[in-house]
């Protein structure tokens, strides 16, 4: 069994497992295994940076949906500035889709 927060785990499951906390990968490894599935260096180090030390968060960023949304939504804030009121209620499906991933 896999957890995040160990706290939301019922006692009583708890008493019936070991424990082993796994720590963060270091960044430099994270490039290194993504160079090794012939990821180009320059993609590698920015996603081995925002992984946070967790292979399976720079591999999300891979995918090509990520990607989209990813763009969607440096978008939508960099335009927020300028928003008045109607274009806030505008993009809550666009909030809604960002929240179901």
């Amino acid at each position: 069994m896999l957890a995040e927060n160990i706290n939301l785990i019922l006692d009583t499951i708890k008493s019936r497992c070991q424990i082993y906390k796994l720590n963060r990968i270091k960044t430099n490894k994270v490039k290194e295994y993504l160079m090794g599935i012939n990821i180009e260096e320059s993609k590698a180090e920015l996603y081995a940076n925002l992984s946070d030390g967790i292979i399976g968060n720079a591999l999300k960023m891979l995918d090509t949906r990520y990607q989209i949304l990813r763009d969607e939504t440096i978008n939508v804030f960099s335009r927020m500035a300028q928003f008045n009121s109607l274009d806030f209620l505008k993009i809550e499906d666009f909030l809604q889709r960002i929240k179901q991933i």
